[in-house]
């Protein structure tokens, strides 16, 4: 094979190798997309406290909540029944005569667990703002069944659009603060 041949082949592979590697790049851009919300004119605690709020009101446990940081990680958790536990369960306890009941936990529940990570930063003159949603899901025996994050559009958009409400109740809805008469 002689040198333009070889110059060919390898013009090739590197195209080809440069290829797959951008077509990763546009995916986490598009997700950080999603991720990021700035708000204009807004004091980073102003919605601190306000996505704090959100997470609340939608059911979150608060797990972190670092003002100074601009952290905050909460998680919500639900369990559904394992149908393929519940069969191997009930069929072993009816083919022992009730016997396997005695020595098992009773478990048959999955553990769904919905993470929220939030980095609430100046910038400029406005707060940036990045949300990140990550779903796990274990078997009864404690072991990770599925862990991905969430990449639906929509699901970021109406976030936002409940921590702008809550901005929203902030400033014009919320309690006042009561003035002593004197």
């Amino acid at each position: 094979m002689n040198k333009l041949s070889q110059a060919i082949i390898a013009f090739f592979l590197l195209t080809l190798v440069a290829g797959c590697s951008s077509s990763v790049k546009p995916v986490a851009l598009q997700l950080r997309e999603y991720q990021v919300k700035s708000y204009q004119g807004k004091d980073t605690r102003e919605i601190f406290h306000a996505v704090l709020n959100t997470l609340q009101d939608d059911g979150f446990v608060v797990d972190i909540a670092d003002v100074d940081s601009g952290l905050i990680k909460a998680n919500m958790s639900n369990t559904a029944i394992n149908a393929r536990e519940t069969l191997q369960k009930t069929a072993f306890t009816l083919l022992s005569g009730g016997i396997f009941l005695l020595f098992t936990d009773g478990n048959i529940n999955n553990a769904e667990t919905l993470t929220a990570t939030i980095t609430i930063s100046p910038y400029g003159k406005s707060t940036k703002l990045r949300t990140s949603f990550v779903f796990k899901k274990m078997n009864p025996d404690g072991e990770i069944i599925e862990n991905y994050q969430i990449m639906e559009r929509e699901m970021y958009q109406q976030f936002f659009t409940a921590i702008e409400h809550s901005i929203f109740y902030d400033e014009n809805l919320g309690p006042k603060q009561v003035s002593s008469g004197r």
